[in-house]
């Protein structure tokens, strides 16, 4: 007797997805007092800076979010573009002493660009701050 043969199955390719495309990536240095535009990693701007580091009146270290610039904890692994656009945002400053190396910091800068930043070094002597930073050109 003639044994039924299984139909063949055929793949149909999956369309891959285009990965977004970085604006800006690379460290910045800042001491309190100065602004960083997260969508070129220039510090003190005429406009569009993202982020003030400053002293508060009690002499906490603060990361402030300026110009409806927007920022969230997102945890300790680097995020992905959708990661970084689902995470839950708001403008409230960053004190420092939560922004510990290998915790990583979603954001949405001024013009509206996701991405992601990490506090690598807070020097103690001079209060300079070391951030890693990635900033998607698509909103």
């Amino acid at each position: 007797t003639p044994t039924p043969t299984a139909p063949t199955p055929t793949s149909t390719p999956t369309p891959t997805a285009t990965p977004p495309i970085i604006q800006a990536k690379g460290t910045a240095n800042i001491f309190p007092g100065e602004e960083l535009d997260l969508d070129t990693l220039e510090i003190n701007q005429d406009t569009g800076n993202d982020l003030l580091y400053e002293s508060s009146a009690d002499e906490e270290l603060l990361l402030n979010p300026i110009n409806n610039t927007k920022i969230g904890q997102f945890g300790d692994s680097i995020p992905s573009f959708n990661e970084c656009t689902a995470t839950q945002l708001n403008s409230t400053g960053l004190p420092l002493e939560e922004a510990k190396p290998g915790v990583y910091w979603c954001h949405r800068t001024s013009q509206g660009l996701p991405g992601y930043f990490e506090v690598t070094v807070i020097n103690t002597e001079n209060n300079q701050l070391t951030l890693n930073i990635l900033t998607w050109s698509s909103p």
